[in-house]
């Protein structure tokens, strides 16, 4: 009776260790297979596009990959900022790939974009950057107004107000300046230098440029160029 009463008692044990590595294995398995589940082809298309627009310089990468390495180690040399994510540490890596087969048809890692540009591999990216294709890519957009010199482009003074205004709204950097003046040349070049994009406009150059100075100097009490105003403030 004490026997048949234990054997019982084990067996109802068993079953119940049993039934509970199952529902642990189920767990276990849903935790595993949860993160690498992938986007539709859709997703992957979109997440690869948003990579190369978001980042000036892009890079898609593999963590043992010594070509990768040399390529993000020149970029770090030559003190130029990029992103690089790891496709084979990534739930997403092979379909990231693949996606980028289909845009590229290159099927080796590194793959380099730059300013959305697609660059290459390793050895395109080092010839390219050896030839200043790189910097070229990456050399901020600038703009030098220039207004025909007839008399049409001549404003009254609430309309220079209005322009000036204009120029220190629409542009995160402006730059009043004039074609010969070595300071201005200085302050766009440092803006170059920093990699920040500015507007700039050559007073001397212009039909109103006489106006718009004096604007400025009403607006600013500064008599002088380079005359410079970042995200609307004046510096």
């Amino acid at each position: 009776m004490f026997l048949s009463q234990h054997v019982q008692h084990y067996h109802v044990e068993l079953l119940c260790l049993k039934c509970f590595n199952q529902l642990a294995y189920n767990r276990l398995s849903y935790r595993k297979m949860a993160p690498t589940q992938s986007a539709s082809s859709q997703n992957i298309e979109d997440v690869v596009k948003k990579y190369i627009h978001d980042n000036n310089v892009m890079i898609f990468s593999k963590s043992f990959c010594p070509y990768c390495k040399k390529v993000k180690d020149a970029f770090e040399t030559a003190n130029i900022e990029y992103y690089a994510i790891e496709l084979d540490t990534m739930a997403d890596g092979v379909e990231i790939q693949n996606e980028l087969v289909r845009q590229t048809t290159q099927k080796t890692v590194p793959n380099v974009f730059v300013n959305k540009q697609h660059i290459g591999g390793c050895d395109k990216t080092l010839l390219a950057m050896k030839e200043g294709v790189i910097d070229q890519l990456l050399k901020p957009r600038t703009t030098t107004m220039e207004h025909d010199q007839d008399d049409s482009s001549v404003t009254n003074s609430q309309n220079i107000e209005d322009i000036v205004k204009k120029y220190i709204h629409d542009n995160n950097v402006m730059v009043f300046s004039k074609s010969w003046c070595p300071y201005c040349k200085k302050v766009k070049a440092a803006f170059e230098t920093a990699n920040i994009e500015y507007y700039a406009i050559e007073l001397d150059t212009m039909a109103d440029g006489v106006k718009i100075e004096e604007e400025l100097i009403r607006q600013t009490a500064q008599e002088t160029v380079p005359n410079v105003f970042v995200n609307k403030q004046h510096i």
